[in-house]
């Protein structure tokens, strides 16, 4: 695919687990539920560098995960209910919340988002044409991929397979977590 028609950016990022919990908890008894988790959803934008947000839907986005993963996926929300807020939508694109996921976890997280926006977005209506906005983080012992997908929903799963067969590549010489 060239870079004109690219859908997925790929970088590695300084974000990890622990910086999340660290970031978003002060409360010892959340973050060692935290710590708990291969899977977090998190914010995906910071407003005034004082209130977190995420994107409208995230809660009907995690349900879904909760509901449809097997026991071995640990998932939770990065923040106290208190602290949760959505930012609502102002154009057509669908915004996934963002999430990052343990390096073993991501056989299992891929195809639930993938049946989540199939569900949500593509079975109801065929025809219409929707835009997915979705970042997958994968961490793998120190090293932290982001992927962002901008694009089809009708395409997401096809282009992030193909974009994650390179997660081993890029953390080559981590231990896997």
């Amino acid at each position: 695919m060239d870079d004109e028609n690219k859908t997925v950016d790929e970088k590695i990022v300084d974000t990890t687990f622990k910086s999340i919990i660290d970031t978003f908890s002060e409360h010892p008894d959340f973050q060692n539920k935290l710590s708990s988790t291969n899977a977090l959803i998190i914010p995906s934008s910071i407003f005034d560098n004082q209130d977190t947000y995420f994107p409208q839907g995230t809660i009907d986005f995690y349900q879904y995960l909760h509901s449809n993963s097997p026991p071995e996926l640990n998932i939770d929300i990065a923040v106290l209910d208190e602290k949760y807020a959505e930012f609502p939508k102002y154009n057509e694109t669908i915004e996934i919340a963002t999430i990052i996921v343990k390096y073993v976890c991501l056989p299992i997280v891929l195809p639930i988002i993938s049946r989540y926006i199939y569900d949500k977005y593509l079975s109801k209506n065929n025809e219409e044409k929707h835009e997915i906005k979705s970042e997958i983080l994968i961490t793998k012992n120190d090293t932290t991929v982001a992927y962002k997908y901008c694009g089809p929903a009708k395409t997401y799963e096809k282009l992030m397979l193909d974009y994650l067969k390179n997660v081993n590549e890029i953390t080559e010489g981590s231990e896997e977590n």
